[in-house]
């Protein structure tokens, strides 16, 4: 490496990641929302690290100073044009700053295998599924999270003599930009000649969207009331198959135990932003609504024209699951066919 760790009184730091437009991603600027909170009530400094390849050039780092940040490392290397979590996480470890106290990183797949592999190497605690930050009167970070199930959630105190790596659920904050001008922000590009050697990776085998956490899923079919049964929603999960999604429920299908709670999504299940989201027999109560309306295309599929979900949707058909469903399978058959 050309360039040691950077010493500087950045006391968040986070990583931010871009994406194929070279945007920043929304729960990076989420992140950087809650991770601006944080520094100013310890009157510290917010800083990002961007791993990048070398030939990766275009993107508006002022963005990020419009939302708290004060420094960008933008790191460089060949490995990260394909996104090596060992090899990410070893320039964490080596460029992070000696008074961050807090490393925030994304809780997608990708993001909790660099957490946990940065967490071993700086030999401190990792919380995944974080919900909330806070900062007690004495100077503790307090971090709320989602325990493994679901259904309860338990807040873990970190202390001024340990940095705490924290992996936050996407769409649980809110972005939030600056009020005043932002002061443009400090780039610095470190270009990364050795890394050590790190595991082979042959090939990503895709995770399986039957078993998928819902929260991480590109493609959602979810299933209401409206599916009539265990019967209807056995038909939904054809589609959802067709389509390689993952399959969703609303809270009355939960209730009736027609699917299991993992599968709930709502205001008091899974709060989703898939670039897909189907749902079939959902109303669209408003608990539901807070739990998906952020997705970035939602079809409608439901035989009352009055359903609110009809509101939202992008695409709205308005017939029929028992007559839908099958046809449009039958439809995504013939091209895959094709």
């Amino acid at each position: 490496m050309q360039q040691g760790p950077s010493q500087s009184s950045e006391f968040v730091q986070v990583l931010v990641c871009a994406d194929a437009q070279r945007k920043w991603t929304a729960h990076s600027l989420e992140l950087l929302s809650d991770a601006r909170a944080v520094a100013g009530r310890m009157n510290g400094a917010l800083g990002a690290l961007f791993p990048a390849a070398p030939s990766e050039s275009g993107f508006d780092f002022n963005e990020l100073a419009a939302h708290g940040c004060r420094r960008v490392r933008h790191l460089k290397h060949e490995r990260f044009a394909n996104w090596c979590s060992e090899a990410i996480a070893a320039t964490l470890c080596a460029h992070r700053s000696g008074s961050a106290r807090l490393i925030l990183l994304p809780g997608t797949a990708r993001g909790e295998e660099v957490a946990a592999l940065l967490a071993e190497k700086l030999q401190t605690i990792w919380v995944p599924d974080a919900l909330t930050l806070a900062v007690t009167r004495t100077g503790a970070l307090e971090i709320s999270a989602v325990l493994p199930g679901g259904k309860l959630s338990r807040t873990f105190r970190s202390g001024a003599d340990r940095v705490a790596i924290v992996t936050m659920r996407a769409g649980v904050a809110e972005i939030r930009r600056e009020k005043s001008e932002p002061i443009p922000v400090e780039e610095q590009a470190v270009r990364l000649d050795d890394l050590p050697e790190l595991t082979a990776v042959g090939k990503f085998i895709p995770a399986d969207p039957r078993t998928i956490d819902l929260t991480f899923a590109n493609r959602v079919v979810s299933a209401g009331r409206g599916a009539g049964g265990p019967a209807g929603v056995e038909l939904v999960s054809t589609l959802a198959d067709a389509l390689h999604a993952s399959l969703g429920a609303s809270r009355m299908v939960v209730d009736l135990g027609w699917l299991p709670q993992q599968r709930q999504v709502g205001q008091t299940g899974k709060t989703v932003k898939p670039d897909l989201y189907v749902a079939c027999g959902i109303s669209g109560a408003t608990h539901h609504l807070a739990g998906m309306r952020d997705s970035k295309h939602i079809v409608a599929i439901n035989n009352d024209p009055a359903a609110p979900i009809h509101d939202v949707a992008h695409l709205s058909l308005k017939g029929d699951l028992n007559q839908v469903i099958p046809a449009i399978v039958e439809a995504l058959r013939r091209r895959t066919a094709a």
